[in-house]
């Protein structure tokens, strides 16, 4: 943002917006106004004439047109900025939590995320705090307001594992006692399902999909909120799926670490593929706000 790092064109602002609020026959009264001596003040004045932006008229200072128009078009730059900026930092003056123990109204609270959800404890020592507006008992809704501090938050992971797709002979063709042998040695929040071969596959492993619809990005917000996800995809849909896992990055200050298992034939078992994981494992996220 151009005027906000330009002193100089910042304070230019600041004295067209005075002389055009406010009359003005002295640079003595626009100095006292702005904060800047009668001598910056003249110096300003001088080459903003010279650029046409500001003249007498009955022995006031004020601004020409195109001074007026250099204005508006400023303060309309800075309030996109302001608006664009309000809108990704995601403030907020209050929002609603679970109440992990009992909660009365006025209580200040520890904010901590737990299985996904935000989650209030009565007298919690917690990065991020807030206050009651009302009783909840353990496990309801409570909305809380001054909020302050930001939660600390570990990204999950999410675990995409490619099976075999028609052309691969499907499920048929997967070991399920080696791929029960993986998914043990990979414990995960929540399991999600891409396409049928894969839910058909969920089903032989006795898994219960919590995802089966948009999964990838249920997947990624899932793992936004400090949860891990092993998420099937067949060959057919799992390049796809990768490509919508990259695209959802893009969006995030911090990114989703994933990596890329495969269940190939009876034959070949379960390999790795090359990591594709697009943060540093383990790396420490803080959420921008109570969610």
């Amino acid at each position: 943002m151009h005027v906000l790092r330009d002193v100089r064109e910042a304070t230019r602002l600041l004295i067209l917006l005075e002389i055009t609020t406010n009359r003005h026959s002295r640079m003595k009264s626009i100095a006292e106004r702005v904060g800047l001596t009668v001598q910056g003040v003249s110096g300003y004045l001088k080459s903003m004439a010279e650029d046409g932006l500001v003249h007498r008229v009955g022995g006031f200072l004020t601004a020409t047109m195109k001074g007026v128009e250099l204005l508006h078009a400023r303060f309309k730059e800075l309030r996109d900025f302001v608006d664009a900026s309000s809108r990704e930092m995601r403030i907020l003056d209050i929002c609603t939590a679970m109440a992990g123990s009992e909660v009365k109204e006025g209580d200040r609270v520890g904010l901590v995320m737990e299985d996904g959800y935000l989650v209030a404890y009565t007298g919690r020592e917690a990065s991020s705090k807030g206050k009651a507006l009302h009783d909840a008992a353990k496990g309801e809704d409570v909305a809380l307001v001054e909020l302050e501090g930001i939660v600390d938050l570990k990204l999950g992971r999410i675990a995409l594992v490619r099976v075999p797709g028609a052309r691969q002979g499907g499920t048929n063709n997967v070991d399920l006692d080696r791929a029960r042998e993986f998914i043990s040695s990979h414990p995960v929040d929540k399991v999600a399902v891409n396409d049928a071969v894969a839910r058909i596959l969920a089903t032989k492993l006795d898994l219960e999909p919590d995802f089966e619809f948009a999964s990838v990005s249920a997947s990624l917000e899932a793992a936004v909120r400090g949860l891990d996800v092993l998420l099937l995809a067949s060959e057919d849909s799992a390049s796809e799926a990768v490509s919508a896992i990259e695209a959802g990055n893009e969006s995030l200050e911090e990114k989703v670490p994933y990596e890329v298992f495969s269940l190939m034939t009876r034959r070949q078992g379960i390999t790795r593929s090359k990591t594709k994981s697009t943060a540093a494992e383990g790396k420490e996220r803080k959420s921008r706000g109570a969610r």
